[in-house]
């Protein structure tokens, strides 16, 4: 990502923009921050593993290519280790290339 300098709306709206790297075609960018939103309980971190999972091993999303693979890391704000590695011991492969 190219440094940033404070410009005006008026001129950024006109500045022609480059297509978004992206990892999984079409949603996941390379750049920016990717969240996942839903109520506990409902699967967030499994499917935020299998996003992992997918990009460190080069393996389909679902369907989704991914379209550059490589070492993926999870950042973990609120749920504590003691939870954490009984859940990811069952992940099966384990992904080669995602660090916690």
């Amino acid at each position: 990502m190219s440094p940033k300098k404070a410009i005006l709306f008026s001129e950024f709206a006109k500045m022609p923009l480059d297509k978004a790297p992206i990892i999984i075609d079409p949603w996941l960018a390379r750049e920016g921050i990717t969240f996942l939103h839903a109520p506990s309980g409902k699967g967030k971190s499994p499917l935020g593993w299998k996003v992992g999972q997918c990009v460190s091993d080069e393996l389909d999303f679902f369907g989704a290519k991914v379209l550059q693979s490589g070492p993926v890391l999870w950042i973990e704000l609120d749920t504590p280790d003691v939870l954490m590695k009984p859940r990811i011991s069952l992940l099966n492969p384990m992904p080669k290339q995602l660090y916690y």
